[in-house]
């Protein structure tokens, strides 16, 4: 019986081919869509699942209210958080601490050396909450000793080949240093413990090596000077403790700070990933409701296409009742049509569900490129072949199940005869109008979302990163204070000397990434109580920084290379806007002079208040920062170019470079494309929604085309009638869009309040946003109505074109 149904499926495929391929090519794209949708949604939410017990694993968040009532809510916090409650508190198992260094570091193993930006400094109990994968060595002894380094395959490479380098020194520089015979050393020798396999992606720890903690003789006290700067993990022994943890936290802040305004709180790994953005996040994290928005696309799809099928299927309901009726005398019954009806819509699925898989192998290098996930490999394995086969399950109930019910109720006399009445079309001008909205929300959406990334990457950033070459600072022989400051001074007057420079400054931050220097609960104007103290960044820069980067002055000055005092932070700071703010001047103009307490014991004296610039993206408030004068900070040396550098002069300068800082790697990038990395989660996010909201309006799209091109065919001989009374292609237009017009407005009225509420609460994650503004919602509707004017002309000429003496003939 089955494989009848299946032949006079085929049948009927072959007669009605053009609304099969319809059919076939809006379910295709919208199941590939799905299962786009499906591995990119599925990568998001499987972060961090890999780690053992990973639902007991949990991160410490700090939260602070600063002076001005706000909250600061970090995902660091201080170092006796983790040893307190390990050895104060039954509920823990283990814990480990995380931190990362003041700066890059160069990593040296005999005469191959290089820059390695991703370091971590972390406890030895580090593998004892993370199972990440060993090539070399084991968790266990991989940080057992004092020195110990781990580093992942693809470093470990460049030092070693692909020979094992457990047990091997390696030097490293920059990272972390310490006090011998009064003299700081920068310099230490580590020892490899291990080296792990390449890191899985759908980890929110980002790293390439690992050095331990355990590198001082006092650790504890040695730790308990870094503040606030610790990524603190726990593994509860079971989740019922959970509730206790919080009472345990409390206690701990009252241990050790006086403050009231601080709270500690638990972080569950395996949501940090999609709900975790916090200040000094580790890595830059996804979006819990970007990915939902995602998910909602995808499910609206595979409506949308399964609502065109419904559609055709009701719509040539009527010319299918004498084929029901005949079935109906000779053999079958209602449940037998039903089942044939239904296997129709499954071969339909199956085909689109295999044009779809075709449609996947054809993309795949472009979107491995565009949404950086690989579906080739998935295709052939087991679980996701079940997937498939439950979408194609669901497909076929959720698109052929109300027209197999329709059809097969039939009656046969009426059938017959022809006294089927017609389908009033209330449904499938309700499924239309759906469609219709969906589409102005998935105009709507893409046009907001785009005018917000075009904003945050034009917007003034208050600081000029254009045509600027920037190089990581000298780590290694660098010589005492007078020597570097010689060799700095050397380089500069060199390097200007090059074609396309026009100068050269330094600084100890960079625009783009978070200022480590952090000045926590004492910085505050003379005579204002501690407890007024907020928290502001401060950072050292060169005398010509501040007018290099273009950085407007709103009071006083900026550093001056005659000013001795200006070269002591001791002395002089400046500060921008949002700390003077935040210390309480009303104007610029009442800082200036004023003296504040600062680190280290001094009140320097404000010389100069600065602009605000964009210090991060634009999700982010503006930072108060405090900046120090100094004739060398280390960490980047800015180029600022009047031209694209070329590489003879790149070449040149590398020269110069060796002759000054012999030793240190040559690394270089543009700063404006690094700034521009912090909207790359923006960037890909943009990419997979303007493609799937552009594939929900193509499918959408061939859906209408299909039903006008059946309205308009079962219509050619009221359409000869009218062409002969005199009707011309205008009328012929407006007949066939009375209805639409109405569809087109009531989706008009349902679409926008829903474009406008959540346009507006997903802008509330940027601090600095565009405004929705009227064009933004009218242009979604004008090019909903030019597709629809479209899809109409085109079958308007192609009915009015028919001969009306063959179509009345035929009738």
């Amino acid at each position: 019986m089955i494989i009848y149904f299946i032949k006079l499926a085929y049948r009927n495929f072959k007669r009605n081919w053009i609304f099969s391929m319809i059919n076939i090519l809006g379910l295709g794209i919208a199941l590939a869509s799905c299962i786009l949708i499906y591995e990119y949604v599925s990568k998001e939410w499987s972060y961090d699942k890999f780690h053992t017990n990973y639902e007991r694993i949990f991160r410490i968040q700090q939260t602070t209210e600063t002076s001005d009532q706000q909250k600061r809510e970090s995902a660091t916090t201080f170092s006796a958080v983790a040893t307190e409650l390990n050895t104060s508190y039954a509920s823990i198992e283990s814990f480990t601490r995380i931190h990362i260094p003041p700066g890059d570091a160069v990593l040296q193993y005999e005469d191959k050396f290089f820059r390695e930006e991703g370091l971590l400094g972390v406890d030895t109990s580090f593998f004892d909450i993370f199972n990440f994968a060993f090539k070399y060595g084991n968790a266990t002894t991989a940080l057992n000793y004092n020195n110990a380094v781990v580093l992942t395959e693809i470093v470990a490479k460049k030092y070693f080949g692909d020979s094992n380098p457990v047990g091997k020194e390696i030097e490293i520089e920059g990272a972390y240093g310490y006090y011998e015979n009064g003299r700081y050393v920068r310099r230490s020798t580590h020892v490899v413990g291990g080296v792990l396999e390449e890191l899985p992606s759908n980890t929110h720890l980002k790293f390439d090596v690992l050095i331990s903690l355990n590198l001082y003789y006092n650790l504890e006290q040695q730790l308990s000077n870094w503040g606030d700067s610790f990524y603190t993990y726990v593994k509860l022994k079971n989740l019922s403790k959970q509730p206790y943890i919080a009472e345990e936290l409390d206690a701990i802040v009252t241990k050790y700070r006086s403050d009231n305004n601080m709270k500690l709180e638990l972080q569950r790994m395996q949501a940090i990933h999609l709900a975790s953005n916090l200040t000094n996040e580790i890595a830059l994290n996804g979006s819990e409701s970007l990915t939902w928005i995602i998910t909602i696309i995808a499910v609206l799809i595979l409506v949308i296409a399964s609502t065109n099928y419904v559609n055709f299927s009701i719509a040539r309901s009527i010319d299918r009742t004498k084929e029901v009726g005949i079935r109906k005398i000779y053999w079958a019954n209602s449940t037998q049509l039903f089942f044939q009806l239904l296997i129709e819509s499954f071969l339909i699925n199956a085909f689109a569900l295999l044009a779809a898989c075709l449609l996947i192998i054809v993309t795949q290098p472009i979107l491995a490129d565009l949404l950086e996930i690989d579906l080739l490999q998935k295709l052939y394995n087991l679980q996701f072949q079940i997937l498939l086969f439950g979408l194609l399950v669901i497909g076929t109930l959720f698109s052929g199940f109300y027209p197999a019910f329709y059809i097969s109720r039939l009656q046969v006399d009426n059938a017959l005869n022809n006294a089927i009445k017609k389908p009033k079309g209330q449904l499938r001008k309700v499924l239309v109008t759906f469609q219709f909205a969906c589409s102005v929300l998935a105009i709507g959406s893409t046009l907001i979302l785009y005018q917000q990334m075009n904003f945050m990457k034009s917007k003034d950033l208050g600081i000029d990163i254009d045509k600027t070459l920037v190089i990581n600072g000298p780590n290694i022989n660098t010589g005492n204070d007078s020597i570097y400051n010689s060799k700095v001074n050397t380089f500069k007057i060199e390097a200007n000397k090059l074609s396309g420079i026009d100068g050269v400054t330094l600084a100890n931050f960079i625009p783009g990434k978070e200022i480590r220097g952090k000045a926590r609960g004492y910085v505050r104007r003379l005579g204002v109580n501690e407890d007024q103290a907020g928290t502001y960044a401060f950072s050292q820069v060169d005398l010509d920084f501040l007018p290099s980067f273009n950085i407007e002055v709103l009071a006083g000055r900026t550093f001056n290379k005659s000013s001795g005092s200006d070269l002591n932070f001791k002395n002089s700071v400046i500060i921008n806007k949002e700390a003077s703010e935040l210390l309480g001047f009303s104007t610029p103009e009442e800082a200036l002079g004023e003296k504040i307490y600062y680190r280290i014991n001094s009140t320097p004296t404000i010389i100069g208040v600065v602009d605000n610039f964009h210090q991060y993206a634009m999700d982010q408030r503006y930072q108060p920062i405090i900046f120090e004068g100094k004739i060398d900070p280390e960490k980047y040396y800015y180029l600022k170019l009047s031209e694209k550098i070329n590489h003879s002069s790149l070449l040149n300068l590398q020269s110069i470079w060796s002759n000054n800082f012999p030793g240190n790697p040559f690394n270089y990038f543009y700063l404006d494309q690094y700034y521009n990395r912090q909207y790359e989660r923006d960037d890909l996010f943009m990419k997979a929604f303007v493609l799937f909201a552009g594939l929900s309006i193509l499918v959408a799209t061939i859906g209408f085309f299909g039903l006008i091109y059946y309205t308009a065919s079962s219509k050619v001989q009221e359409i000869g009638i009218r062409k002969i009374l005199g009707a011309e292609r205008w009328d012929i237009s407006i007949f066939l869009s009375k209805d639409i017009s109405i569809m087109i407005c009531l989706a008009t009225i349902i679409s926008l309040p829903i474009l406008y509420y959540f346009s507006s609460n997903w802008l509330l994650n940027y601090a600095f946003k565009i405004d929705l503004v009227w064009w933004m919602f009218v242009i979604p509707i004008l090019l909903l109505v030019a597709i629809a004017a479209m899809v109409i002309i085109v079958q308007t000429l192609r009915v009015y074109n028919i001969n009306p003496s063959i179509t009345l003939k035929e009738e």
